[in-house]
């Protein structure tokens, strides 16, 4: 029988890599985290966020067999700065974000 062609894996055998895969909370993490800044006032995604980041880091240490350690570890600090932007607005009890009164982009 002549060799198999260059990235073929015949049918039965496990193909290369290990079986590594990605966290599916990292990735979720990731998403609810950007979400959560570009919706701030939203507070679900950000609290998703902050969860499932923390969640995810914690499985990729224990199960090596997990990758995205860094989606998660993104997907919490945007958690967090979503947060911190909402903290921000309810302490300076600042919501009326109006660009003309400090003249910028004001008609003259």
């Amino acid at each position: 029988m002549p060799p198999s062609p260059p990235g073929y894996v015949p049918f039965g055998t496990k193909p290369p890599g290990g079986g590594q895969r990605t966290n599916g909370l990292a990735v979720a993490s990731l998403v609810l985290g950007i979400v959560g800044i570009v919706l701030c006032f939203l507070f679900v995604p950000w609290v998703l966020a902050i969860i499932f980041g923390a969640t995810a880091i914690k499985q990729c240490n224990e199960d090596p067999t997990y990758t995205g350690k860094g989606l998660a570890i993104a997907g919490l600090i945007c958690g967090l700065v979503g947060m911190a932007i909402i903290v921000l607005i309810f302490t300076t009890g600042e919501t009326n974000f109006d660009f003309n009164s400090i003249g910028v982009g004001a008609v003259r």
